[in-house]
């Protein structure tokens, strides 16, 4: 019967097969109760963890198993990922700056899987809208990232209302991950990739000077005009001051960064799937999700 969930699952997303570290990582969950993932983006480590932990799900039990992500993009697209994967299970996605109320009332449903940032997800449980009593797996994705931006204490916050889970997944995209205190003694196995990302991108170095570098940039989008893409940049001021100027060239794009309301950053990523632009200039808070 797992088997069977699974192969449908693979069927929903059109996919032949796992790759080599969701394989694994479905193998190791199957046996062990406490899996660290260690696999850099791109790899597929978010239909890795929810393959993992699909097969120890019970239909219509609520709230079975929380995700933790640290950004609202990251838990949007976890949230995509498990709608894509047709398992016939609710889950329902919360993070800040989205409708409270709304998200109240979609827990009241008791949805098998809850996704969500720690903050919002605290808040839920604070007010008990999320019931605890058949919790059993729990999954923190992105830890690492969660440590550098310093949501440590939020996510101690979140995990304190919860009880003992009998599954656990970390999710990390490097190796400097400290476990939250709760869980370090515990004996975490290691899933780790073997897949190199890099290898499949193509690398082109540009080099130019500092007060030619928008110039270069311009012409370069010109040229792949008709690829899809991100620009990174360091900060948002950057983002907005190239946005102005590839505005004035005609350029389609649109811009993403913290300094935008949630429904402005959702457009953009929408924007770029259904291909209305090709392009989006954004800080390193895209690369989150």
């Amino acid at each position: 019967m797992k088997n069977d969930t699974l192969q449908s699952c693979l069927n929903a997303l059109g996919f032949d097969a796992f790759n080599q570290m969701q394989e694994e990582c479905i193998a190791t969950f199957q046996v062990n109760k406490y899996v660290r993932l260690q696999s850099p983006t791109g790899s597929g480590k978010t239909l890795a963890f929810l393959a993992s932990a699909l097969p120890h799900l019970t239909p219509s039990v609520p709230f079975q198993m929380m995700i933790l992500a640290p950004s609202r993009e990251l838990a949007l697209q976890i949230a995509d990922v498990w709608k894509s994967m047709q398992t016939g299970m609710q889950a329902v996605c919360c993070y800040g700056g989205h409708d409270k109320k709304m998200e109240s009332n979609r827990l009241k449903s008791g949805p098998e899987v809850v996704i969500g940032t720690p903050g919002r997800l605290a808040d839920h449980l604070r007010s008990e809208k999320i019931r605890t009593d058949d919790f059993r797996i729990l999954v923190v994705d992105e830890y690492d990232k969660a440590l550098e931006f310093g949501f440590e204490p939020t996510i101690n916050e979140a995990l304190g209302y919860l009880p003992q889970p009998e599954k656990i997944i970390f999710v990390s995209a490097t190796d400097q991950l400290v476990m939250p205190d709760r869980f370090s003694k515990h004996h975490f196995q290691v899933v780790k990739s073997k897949l190199n990302t890099a290898d499949k991108l193509k690398h082109l170095f540009v080099q130019g000077e500092d007060d030619n570098k928008a110039d270069l940039l311009t012409q370069l989008l010109h040229d792949w005009n008709d690829e899809k893409g991100i620009v990174f940049f360091n900060h948002r001021e950057a983002v907005d001051r190239m946005s102005d100027l590839i505005d004035d060239l005609g350029i389609p794009h649109d811009v993403f960064h913290g300094g935008l309301e949630q429904h402005e950053r959702e457009r953009a990523l929408t924007q770029l799937r259904n291909e209305s632009v090709h392009v989006i200039l954004s800080t390193d808070l895209a690369s989150r999700g």
